[in-house]
């Protein structure tokens, strides 16, 4: 019998191969939607062991194609635009574009790539990651696996961790798959298992500094791009209190408020905003420290104003085409049913 995943995935797949065969513009004209907001957290043309066993960045060359699709079909907005309606009253099919996590390829790789195409984006960070003084638990745990799956002398610490990770030691796809579903309140456990496989987190921040500096964003700033906050230290909102939400968000967009100065403040969630109610964005417009918010499910109306939903453009979702395409079918699917707009209880 087929798991609920492997049927959704299926499901998926088929959507996937029925919207490459129909024409862009007639799924933009089917859908309404002339605004899309693709989003990716890093480019790279070569190995990182914080982020290869979570997802596949694209190579340079793959976001230049991407680039180009977008810019043949959309013409590009900025946040100024989104904040004044601009954007959302525009005529022809525009897109936004963001990154999130503040890591150092978006100075090194991604602003030469987007300047001398003309392109602004948003650029959303961690305060807590900013200079690299900590790292995302789910970088972490990345770190562990490319250390698991390289260690040499594996079998003395596979009891261990096996231990720790309440698997059978003899697996080690299941091994590899527990560490990576650790969450955000098991760092204690990541903390073991470093010290096991024997990963030193703070030497990492030190050689390989995966995040942009201060004096970077600065710069970044000062090449025409917008900074936005990005939560504290990346928890997945859903399981955390709707206080720590709140605190997470606030702290965030006070500190870059206070060391960045942007003219807009903006923020996007980490992970997503599923399960996030409406008295959270309530509690937020009372604080009146955030003009726009993002989250990410895709080609979706979210029933919170100034609050819009980006489409992910990593994790195998192919090329731009192929992810655009994939949203505005599945976006005209949901509407038979009203499934394509986010409603807040």
């Amino acid at each position: 019998m087929l798991s609920e995943m492997t049927v959704k995935k299926n499901i998926q797949s088929a959507i996937g191969l029925i919207s490459q065969k129909v024409s862009l513009k007639l799924l933009m004209d089917l859908s309404g939607q002339k605004l899309i907001m693709p989003f990716y957290h890093t480019v790279s043309n070569g190995y990182l062991p914080h982020i290869s066993a979570l997802y596949k960045p694209k190579t340079s060359r793959e976001f230049e194609n991407d680039l180009d699709f977008f810019l043949k079909y959309y013409n590009p907005v900025c946040l100024d635009d989104l904040k004044t309606g601009v954007a959302l009253k525009s005529k022809k099919p525009v897109f936004f574009l963001s990154f999130d996590d503040g890591l150092k390829e978006s100075k090194s790789i991604i602003a030469p790539i987007l300047k001398r195409k003309g392109i602004p984006a948003t650029f959303f960070v961690n305060s807590a990651f900013i200079d690299n003084r900590s790292l995302f638990f789910r970088y972490k745990t990345s770190l562990l696996v490319d250390a698991f799956q390289n260690k040499k002398k594996l079998k003395s610490a596979k009891k261990d961790i096996c231990e720790i990770l309440n698997v059978p030691n003899t697996d080690n796809n299941k091994i590899v798959s527990a560490i990576l579903n650790l969450k955000y309140h098991q760092q204690k456990i990541i903390n073991e298992l470093a010290i096991i496989l024997e990963v030193d987190f703070i030497e990492y921040l030190k050689t390989a500094q995966p995040y942009l500096s201060s004096e970077e964003i600065k710069k970044l700033q000062n090449e025409g791009f917008s900074i936005g906050a990005h939560s504290i230290d990346h928890p997945e909102f859903r399981f955390i209190p709707l206080e720590e939400q709140l605190r997470q968000t606030k702290e965030s967009l006070l500190f870059v408020r206070q060391n960045f100065m942007p003219d807009i403040l903006s923020f996007s969630f980490p992970f997503t905003d599923y399960a996030v109610e409406k008295l959270f964005f309530s509690k937020l417009k009372n604080m009146d420290i955030c003009d726009l918010s993002f989250a990410c499910a895709g080609l979706k109306h979210d029933s919170i104003s100034d609050h819009f939903q980006r489409i992910p453009m990593e994790d195998e979702r192919g090329t731009a085409e192929q992810a655009i395409k994939f949203e505005y079918f599945y976006f005209i699917l949901k509407s038979v049913i009203a499934k394509n707009n986010i409603s807040r209880e």
